[in-house]
């Protein structure tokens, strides 16, 4: 009997010490499973604003439809095989300036998982911070539901407004800080599952023929924008085409890899949370990171199809798109040259070099429209210039080498 006390010291000290392990362990399931968040309404149908709940910015956030305030939700999906220990989310927009106290914020929110109420829990409306809602549970579909909301200074401003949310826990598996979540307005996006190989090829298939014809809008359009000298920048309308073929390209090709490499199709998602900033030929080869991420994916995905049909079709578009962009390009540094006249080395060296760089593939180009294939012979007897076409130039023809082996002559 006297020993009792002592056991039961070492009984609570070893369920401390396990739940201190635990917590130690604890990560942000968002950012380290696969998993999916959907949001009942989007500010103006701005649906980009759905990842900024989750991009790990307080400088950012999610905002509702306006009049979408008690009532509003946000939905997370994980997998069965995770738990959950808690859940962190904002009261409000954090962000700088009074956005915070002009905006409604959330005082009090309700839980459930699979439908299962977990219970009613109260938000500090004062607070800047992360808030923790002690549930816990395994993985399925959390609900969190906006119960009670307290008004801002800015009657005009009727929305919910989240800079951020966490779903701590633990999984096997997990990769902290290395996925990122599938994204949806008013339904969590469809449930994954077993996808076979020719699902996978068709998705390659559709989002390589739609990357070829919109990036050479894309093209075109940033190419028109640099030739007007005279305007101030791009439109609203340019900026929302920019950022809508930018995003649904890499939306596109994270789909075709999220049964390949989820990691990598996650990176793609999170490289399109930030809003689009339009960078000028000034600014240097702006475009060019975007066009390389996706010849990353597409490669990839060709890699793991591994037949003559894939690695045609995206050879060929590769190589178009490759075209499209040394033409774009050269036609610029040509036109700066023409426009400001000699005097500059830099501006000098580099409008000859787009003229030279013009020539050579503008035959190609042409040719191209009407049969790649006869435009090859063309492409593979290039030869390489220095400077910023020397790249695209090696990667043309490693296209065309591709093409000549997998298209069929």
């Amino acid at each position: 009997m006297p020993r009792a006390p002592h056991a039961l010291f070492v009984a609570v000290a070893i369920v401390s010490s396990t739940a201190a392990v635990a917590a130690a362990q604890s990560v942000d399931l968002l950012h380290a499973v696969p998993t999916d968040v959907a949001v009942s309404s989007v500010y103006r149908g701005q649906g980009a604003q759905t990842p900024r709940l989750v991009d790990g910015e307080l400088a950012t956030a999610w905002n509702s439809r306006s009049g979408d305030l008690t009532g509003a939700w946000i939905e997370v999906r994980l997998p069965a095989a995770a738990t959950v220990t808690s859940i962190e989310m904002t009261a409000g927009f954090t962000g700088p300036g009074a956005v915070f106290d002009g905006n409604y914020r959330v005082t009090r929110v309700r839980v459930s998982r699979d439908g299962a109420a977990l219970g009613e829990h109260a938000l500090d409306p004062s607070s800047r911070e992360l808030q923790t809602i002690p549930v816990s549970g395994p993985g399925g579909v959390y609900r969190i539901e906006v119960v009670q909301v307290a008004p801002g200074s800015r009657r005009q401003w009727r929305e919910i407004c989240i800079s951020e949310l966490r779903v701590m826990g633990s999984a096997p598996g997990a990769q902290p800080g290395q996925r990122f979540p599938r994204w949806a307005v008013g339904a969590l996006p469809t449930a994954r599952g077993a996808v076979t190989r020719d699902e996978v090829r068709r998705r390659f298939q559709a989002a390589v023929a739609e990357l070829e014809t919109s990036w050479r809008r894309y093209d075109d359009r940033w190419m028109g924008l640099e030739y007007d000298t005279g305007i101030d920048g791009p439109s609203s309308e340019d900026l929302v085409f920019f950022s809508q073929t930018r995003r649904t390209a890499h939306l596109q090709a994270a789909e075709v890899l999220d049964p390949i490499d989820g990691v990598r199709a996650d990176a793609l998602r999170r490289v399109m949370v930030p809003a689009y900033q339009y960078r000028s030929y000034s600014a240097g080869d702006a475009e060019d990171p975007d066009l390389d991420r996706l010849a990353a994916a597409y490669a990839a995905a060709v890699e793991w199809l591994g037949d003559a049909d894939s690695r045609c079709r995206w050879a060929t578009a590769h190589a178009r798109l490759r075209l499209q962009r040394l033409w774009s390009r050269a036609e610029v540094d040509r036109m700066m040259w023409e426009s400001q006249g000699p005097g500059d080395p830099y501006v000098d060296r580099s409008g000859r070099r787009g003229e030279i760089t013009g020539r050579r593939v503008h035959p190609i180009l042409e040719a191209w429209r009407q049969s790649p294939a006869r435009a090859l012979p063309a492409l593979l007897r290039l030869t390489v210039p220095r400077g910023y076409a020397a790249r695209h130039f090696e990667l043309l023809q490693t296209e065309a080498r591709a093409m000549q082996t997998h298209c069929g002559g």
